[in-house]
């Protein structure tokens, strides 16, 4: 298509975005791909562009909300406050009013990320972590990085596209669940529950895990497949559903013990070695379900 014509196209998204909620979010793709392409035509607005697949789903989104598009001028009150905080480590957050609080380590490949991402990207933790499941809410979010608070404010970046990226992720999660968010800025020295969390972890023992090749060696000998891992969080899940010690942005559940065994056919664990024995009295109590327990040899000696 013509480059002008999606320039126009912009503008007439742009002129809505008062009108229209996360109008902003869907149009930022397609004004990255439109500076794209003046750059490489040299600033022919008369050029021809290439629609991709995702600037094609952001256009129908348009189609699809406007004839019912609203949004309101005044804010709802506020339902929580957080405060939240990212290092090249992990990610931390703390919510206002209560001891609840967390945060986890980043994996090898999101510690090579820019600190502006991880910040974002900390925010979307905070929210998944705090808040599963819930909607209409409205949650003001403290955050010691103003490029983070531009960028979710903005509904996105055309500057960084990977920071665009973490954003539109974020704001999704939003969207889904009609989530309102309020940005502000916090100093660092007083953001200190959440840089915390940021950098010091609670519970070292968690981070054990079975090597992913063993596991599913261990699944093919013994003809099984776990449908949850009962202990693991998000960096070491080896099922897609898991149970984890502590808040968790992606856990189905927190605190195994707390959850109905006999709902799954099999389920698959590798406990604290502190907690083995109570994992063998809790499996004592069901019914149907098979276990896939995984014990260290050197626990096995000394229990």
């Amino acid at each position: 298509v013509p480059i002008r014509s999606v320039a126009s196209l912009i503008g007439q998204m742009n002129a809505a975005r008062f009108a229209v909620k996360f109008g902003p979010l869907h149009t930022k793709s397609l004004e990255i791909a439109k500076n794209k392409a003046l750059v490489q035509n040299k600033g022919d607005f008369d050029a021809k562009m290439v629609l991709s697949d995702l600037d094609k789903v952001d256009i129908q989104w348009w189609i699809d909300t406007c004839p019912g598009a609203s949004k309101s001028l005044i804010m709802p009150p506020i339902d929580f406050t957080i405060f939240t905080d990212a290092s090249l480590s992990g990610y931390g957050f703390n919510l206002q009013g209560t001891n609840q609080s967390g945060g986890g380590r980043w994996s090898e490949a999101e510690q090579l990320c820019h600190i502006n991402e991880l910040e974002i990207k900390a925010v979307h933790f905070a929210l998944l972590s705090l808040f599963p499941g819930k909607h209409n809410l409205h949650v003001k979010v403290f955050s010691d990085s103003q490029v983070a608070i531009r960028c979710i404010q903005k509904e996105g970046s055309t500057r960084s596209l990977k920071c665009n990226s973490v954003t539109r992720n974020l704001l999704l999660h939003c969207e889904k669940f009609n989530i309102d968010l309020s940005m502000a800025h916090v100093p660092g020295v007083q953001n200190r529950d959440a840089d915390m969390c940021s950098r010091v972890f609670k519970n070292p023992d968690t981070e054990w895990s079975l090597d992913e090749n063993v596991f599913h060696q261990i699944c093919s000998i013994f003809q099984v497949n776990p449908e949850i891992d009962m202990f693991a969080e998000r960096l070491n899940a080896k099922c897609e559903k898991y149970c984890s010690w502590d808040l968790d942005p992606y856990a189905t559940h927190i605190d195994a013990f707390s959850v109905n065994w006999d709902d799954y056919e099999c389920i698959y664990c590798f406990p604290s070695f502190s907690l083995i024995q109570r994992v063998m009295y809790q499996f004592a109590q069901t019914r149907r379900t098979k276990m896939l327990l995984v014990v260290p040899y050197w626990t096995t000696q000394a229990w």
